[in-house]
This record gives C-alpha cells, structure tokens and sequence, in this order.
C-alpha cells in the first residue's frame, strides 16, 4: 500500500486558495484547493489534534500544556525535511488534473497513537491522512506558512493559555 511522501502547501494568488498537494511513494498525486472558509474550519481541527496528544492532556496547568506543545512542535519541525524540493514527477493523478475543492473537515481515530484527518469535497472522492505527532506538527507549519503568504488576516498559531510568557517557536527555512 503507498505511503504519504510529500505535502506541498502553496497560495495560488490568482485563485486566492491555497493548493494542497500530497504524494505517495508509488508517485500518484493528490490536488486540493483549500478556501479561506475551509482553512478557517481546518485551523481549529488541526489545533484540537494537536492538543489531544496525551503528553500535552496530561499537564497539571494551562501553561505547562502550553510548554510541552511548544517543546513537541519544536522537536518534530527540527526532525522534519523542509528543504527538499518538491517533486514534480506524479505518475498518476487519480483524482484528476484539476484540483478538488474542499469542503467537509472530519476527525477519526486512526489508533491510539494517530489520528486520522479526513478532507473532502461536497460530493466525491477526498482524502484521510494518518497523522502521526511528526507529520501532524510538519503539517500545521506548512499550513501555517501558506496561511501567512496568503494574506488573509487569519493568525494560525499554536495554542497558548492566558499567563503563558513561554515563547512559541518559530522557523524559517
């Protein structure tokens, strides 16, 4: 069965969305258009998984739960390859050419250790992706930064708590 091996995130400002494109190892790739709408659906959901790891759950306060967060982004954007170039190189688009619009935002255990997001249009084929902590973390930063390209005056930040002075990271590659 292929495996998840690239996402790209990236704002087409002559459609004003932002295009999400996925490959596998067997090189089939997977086009989605996302809408301001959407991605201010999607933010929320991609937070709440993020603060459902157990790790983070488990904290005794607000800003210790802030902490461990922030400590878990960190580590999993350190440990992830941002600088690989894309590759252009899909053998088969099996939803079509043209990307998919979507519209509907869902979450489901995958297992005790992922979450399972799955994406789709209005009507048709989407998407469910296994999260996992590293490719949750890689995921909402390269959300994050197509956000900030996008101009769309949404801040897509990790959550923080009132009195937490911790710091959340922030890279540039």
């Amino acid at each position: 069965m292929p495996r998840l091996h690239q996402i790209q995130f990236r704002h087409v400002p002559q459609e004003d969305r932002i295009l999400l494109r996925i490959k596998t190892t067997d090189r089939s790739e997977f086009r989605f258009w996302l809408t301001r709408r959407y991605v201010k659906l999607l933010w929320p959901v991609v937070v709440k998984m993020l603060e459902s790891d157990q790790r983070v759950r488990l904290q005794p306060t607000p800003e210790a739960k802030s902490a461990v967060l922030s400590f878990q982004h960190e580590k999993a954007i350190s440990n992830s390859d941002f600088s690989t170039q894309y590759h252009e190189d899909a053998a088969e688009l099996p939803l079509g050419e043209s990307p998919v619009v979507l519209a509907k935002i869902q979450l489901k255990k995958a297992d005790p250790s992922s979450d399972l997001l799955c994406m789709h249009p209005e009507s048709g084929k989407g998407i469910e992706l296994a999260m996992n902590e590293t490719l949750l973390h890689s995921f909402s930063k390269l959300l994050t930064d197509a956000i900030k390209v996008s101009e769309w005056d949404i801040e897509p930040k990790l959550p923080r708590h009132p009195g937490d002075n911790t710091p959340v990271p922030e890279r540039v590659n």
